[in-house]
């Protein structure tokens, strides 16, 4: 039996003439593998765009540089400002709010090779991405002032309902005082 590790695929992003690629290598079964075929597309402007209306966020790649980042490939309309607001602390995996030019963002941060020296970061304005629970908040307000409001007219018609024969009562009393 063949070993199933040589029948799988392998994928990888690398730099190669210092442009970051996407590599995938295939094994060509007959019914063993006898080749791997290799595929591999750079990783530019035009891909992370295509990844944004995908991911409905911005997507940033961006390579280590000495104490910062600087970026390879952006959606952002000023790429620029990412670098320079993540500064050198951040590291792969990490999920956090950033301020960009006064633009508050959620941001997630993954290593997309085992050196960590490229990154892919995922960006949406905050507002956006708390859009839904803003509008489950309005809903929530709305059901509970509709409950309020049910909750009075109910009130209203218990007490009509317990009032009306203590009306009725004190009514006959009055006629029976008044001997009528």
């Amino acid at each position: 039996a063949a070993d199933d590790s040589d029948e799988e695929e392998a994928a990888m992003v690398m730099l190669l003439d210092d442009r970051p690629f996407q590599i995938v290598l295939v094994p060509l079964l007959a019914p063993l593998p006898v080749a791997w075929i290799g595929v591999g597309f750079v990783l530019d402007n035009e891909f992370v765009r295509a990844l944004k209306d995908l991911t409905l966020a911005h997507v940033s790649l961006l390579r280590r540089v000495d104490e910062g980042w600087r970026v390879e490939a952006s959606s952002l309309p000023k790429p620029g400002e990412l670098a320079a607001a993540l500064g050198s602390g951040r590291r792969p995996g990490q999920s956090f709010v950033l301020d960009m030019a006064g633009r508050d963002s959620v941001t997630l941060m993954q290593a997309l090779d085992n050196e960590a020296v490229l990154q892919v970061v995922l960006q949406r304005p905050l507002a956006a991405a708390l859009a839904p629970y803003q509008r489950l908040r309005l809903a929530l307000l709305l059901l509970t002032a509709l409950a309020f409001v049910a909750s009075l007219l109910g009130a209203s018609v218990i007490a009509r309902g317990i009032s009306r024969p203590v009306r009725q009562l004190v009514a006959a009393t009055r006629r029976v005082q008044e001997g009528l």
